[in-house]
């Protein structure tokens, strides 16, 4: 049982870990060095501390004092920078740098996202190699934003996205559209250029755009309610989107009505030859040339004792998009390109 003594000590130890805890004040993951700063045009640095906390941010010899607001973020501006550099950043508390960033360069920034176009390294390209070797380029400076999937915006880029120097090292598995067109740029004006890519092969364009004005859509409605449903009931978001699909499915013209997940004649099934992995040699002409999804199924039986346990179903590694079913009963689908699924 707990004594007013006993309560009294949890508390003073509670607060004591609040204080042991402070988060520094930190710029966003978006400035790093070697980074290139925009140039003629005002720096705007912005980031995150504990909620009022109070510090110096400098750029070179300029310095301003900032206090974090209540969520904790903060922001500040500078004045315009000609080409050029290199230029320092700091933040400091009580006279001690917590942050400070180096070979920090004034240019033009670009933003190169797509799908597979954009995304195709420099390491495929024809004559990679030579092209590889030949990246060095000091005035040219490439961020790569990591893939991370996320139901809501970040504040942060994810994982270890950060500025790089142009070597052979970076550029390999850099975009090479983005690369090529960075290097001409520079060529051309004689200035830094810095390189954001943030490219996703195959992704769609809704998932880019801001929730609420693409939630304001009729035709999207539905998908940003679901997704609002996915982030704290994953199992109530999959049922609702299995049962759409389902109906969607039936409604289609070119199905005629069918729901070959409830089908329990296997008769009309045609058997697989060999393995999966190579549809357009089962020689099946209806296959040959086709591009889309093909239906499997496979029987097999479960002792009682099984059937009380609980246990995962592995389908390999698919292209882009699947759903399984048991016994006529979704049970999983998953959206994303070669992944091993379960």
């Amino acid at each position: 049982m707990f004594t007013s003594k006993t309560m009294m000590a949890c508390g003073a130890l509670a607060l004591i870990g609040l204080g042991a805890h402070a988060e520094a004040p930190k710029l966003a993951s978006l400035f790093g060095d070697h980074m290139v700063i925009q140039r003629d045009a005002p720096v705007r640095l912005f980031g995150t501390a504990d909620p009022g906390a109070e510090f110096i941010v400098s750029l070179d010899a300029a310095s301003t004092p900032v206090r974090a607001g209540r969520d904790g973020r903060w922001w500040v501006e500078f004045p315009e920078l000609s080409a050029g550099g290199s230029h320092e950043i700091s933040l400091t508390v009580e006279g001690d740098t917590v942050q400070a960033l180096e070979d920090v360069l004034a240019g033009d920034v670009f933003l190169c996202s797509g799908q597979s176009n954009m995304e195709y390294p420099l390491s495929r390209v024809t004559y990679a190699e030579r092209e590889v070797a030949a990246a060095d380029h000091s005035n040219i400076r490439l961020l790569q934003v990591e893939k991370d999937l996320s139901l809501a915006p970040n504040a942060d880029l994810p994982g270890d996205s950060a500025w790089a120097l142009t070597t052979p090292e970076t550029a390999a598995g850099f975009s090479a559209v983005c690369y090529y067109a960075g290097r001409a740029l520079s060529e051309a004006y004689d200035v830094p250029v810095g390189l954001i890519n943030s490219s996703w092969g195959g992704s769609r364009i809704e998932p880019w755009i801001d929730g609420e004005i693409i939630g304001a859509m009729p035709d999207h409605t539905e998908q940003v309610a679901l997704l609002e449903t996915y982030k704290t009931d994953r199992g109530a978001a999959a049922k609702i989107y299995s049962e759409s699909w389902q109906q969607n499915w039936r409604d289609d013209p070119a199905t005629e009505g069918t729901a070959p997940w409830e089908d329990a004649d296997a008769d009309e099934w045609k058997p697989v030859p060999g393995t999966l992995r190579d549809w357009r040699k089962w020689g099946d002409a209806e296959l040959t040339d086709h591009l889309g999804m093909v239906w499997h199924r496979v029987s097999f039986d479960l002792t009682p004792q099984q059937a009380e346990q609980a246990a995962t179903i592995h389908i390999g590694a698919v292209d882009d998009t699947d759903m399984t079913w048991l016994n006529g009963t979704a049970i999983g689908t998953t959206f994303h390109w070669g992944g091993l699924r379960a």
